[in-house]
């Protein structure tokens, strides 16, 4: 997340709080792609995600932006052999 869009995101107490639904709150952004495919992960990502050698995984990469510029970027992975990603993103002033 740039600093530039959520000043305050070093203090949050993210116990409470995701750097997400702070950013929503302050400044939504208003656009933003995903590509999500399959991929072959490094031996230190099989050891972060405690999957054995070769397990294949899903890759998400999803970028956010404004008007003013990007806003966020993630990389996530879902590994395993039935592996499946769902998600939903959704404006609300719920946050």
């Amino acid at each position: 997340m740039d600093p530039v869009f959520i000043p305050d995101g070093m203090a949050i107490d993210l116990s409470h709080q995701t750097l997400f639904s702070r950013l929503m709150r302050i400044r939504p952004y208003r656009q933003g792609s995903e590509q999500v495919r399959a991929v072959s992960i490094s031996a230190r990502e099989e050891q972060l995600l405690a999957v054995p050698s070769g397990t294949p995984a899903l890759e998400v990469l999803r970028k956010t932006w404004s008007a003013a510029g990007v806003v966020t970027v993630a990389r996530m992975l879902r590994a395993g052999p039935n592996g499946a990603m769902n998600g939903c993103i959704r404006a609300s002033s719920d946050f």
